[in-house]
């Protein structure tokens, strides 16, 4: 039988070319949390030490009062200002209930540590996002 959150992580780009022991660890370290409609989750400019994947429910992602995306299962939330160490880059906050499974940063960095290819593969995530936010504004 196959543990639900390790499959969750599984599925996420940034996760996608960790080894098994890195995907245990990391779903060891998660704690499922439910989200009601309405809660801020990360606001813009807060420092953020926990990453989220979205099992269930979906989130509106703000930028200077203006909503710029939704967010869904099998997506992340709080990756940019997790990654880079700065303040996040957005409000995201629960349009309905939610239940996301939270990862504390200080886990991911263990694994990250471990698994030279996740590096590179959250490296080309990221590029990835950022060309799509330049389509969008250019």
């Amino acid at each position: 039988m196959s543990d639900p959150k390790i499959e969750r992580i599984k599925s996420i780009p940034f996760f996608a070319k960790a080894d098994s022991k890195a995907i245990k660890t990391l779903a060891s370290a998660a704690d499922e949390v439910d989200v009601k409609a309405g809660r801020t989750i990360i606001g813009e400019g807060e420092f953020n030490l926990v990453a989220y994947i979205v099992e269930s429910g979906e989130a509106e992602v703000v930028v200077r009062e203006e909503a710029v995306a939704t967010i869904g299962a099998g997506e992340m939330i709080g990756e940019v200002g997790f990654f880079s160490r700065g303040a996040a880059t957005a409000t995201v906050r629960a349009k309905t209930e939610m239940r996301v499974l939270s990862l504390p940063y200080n886990r991911i960095d263990a694994v990250l540590d471990e698994n030279p290819a996740m590096v590179r593969a959250i490296a080309e995530e990221l590029a990835d996002r950022l060309r799509a936010m330049d389509a969008r504004h250019c």
